[in-house]
């Protein structure tokens, strides 16, 4: 038992498949144990409140990385890749290199992270970062750092702190968005090294991300 935010989590299910892979962040590569849990009894608090029509995807811990189903029949599938190699892949680098850091800090550089790649879905998970973002700290950590991965990534790309609306970012190169992403994070890295990186529990408000011309 665990917690999904804001309540304790009771997820239970019946069988599970380990596969092993290899991940190539730009600042870290490692192997990477994904468990695959089916066969499920409850989806947890989320699955009871939306009757199982949503529910967590997947979650990251210190020996392996956990995600909700079978494994994809197409392992390059981009939603898995970024759902789960990247994101939690980012997680559960995180947790030994920062081993403090606090949710909403680890889901902002997961967040940038499935940035950094993202190319089909990229648009979608913009217009859902803005969909979902809130300046509140004290908000679910979902969307408090995604107001924060808004909040820089405009700066990149536009030279303003307030997000504009998805046909705004529909006129950009992918690749200059991927490019911003990456920036930002290698600034955060950097950051995060000077700043006792094995203490360190929060940073956002604190880090600043130090723009220079994208578009």
């Amino acid at each position: 038992m665990d917690v999904t935010r804001p309540y304790r989590e009771c997820m239970i299910w019946k069988s599970q498949i380990k596969k092993q892979y290899e991940i190539n962040l730009h600042d870290t590569s490692s192997s990477l144990e994904v468990i695959f849990l089916d066969d499920f009894i409850s989806f947890g608090w989320i699955g009871f409140a939306s009757l199982n029509k949503i529910h967590t995807g997947g979650w990251a811990k210190t020996d392996a990385v956990y995600r909700v189903g079978a494994p994809p029949e197409n392992e390059t599938d981009e939603n898995f890749y970024l759902d789960i190699l990247c994101h939690e892949g980012r997680h559960f680098s995180d947790y030994s290199h920062f081993p403090n850091l606090q949710q909403p800090e680890l889901e902002y550089r997961a967040k940038l992270t499935e940035l950094c790649y993202a190319q089909d879905t990229l648009l979608r998970r913009i217009q859902h970062y803005f969909n979902t973002s809130s300046p509140d700290k004290n908000s679910a950590p979902h969307t408090f750092s995604a107001y924060h991965v808004m909040r820089d990534l405009s700066l990149a790309m536009f030279s303003t702190l307030t997000p504009p609306p998805i046909e705004k970012w529909q006129t950009l190169d992918i690749e200059k968005i991927n490019t911003a992403a990456t920036s930002i994070l290698q600034q955060n890295n950097t950051w995060l090294k000077a700043n006792n990186p094995e203490k360190i529990t929060s940073f956002l408000g604190e880090f600043e991300f130090q723009t220079t011309t994208t578009t």
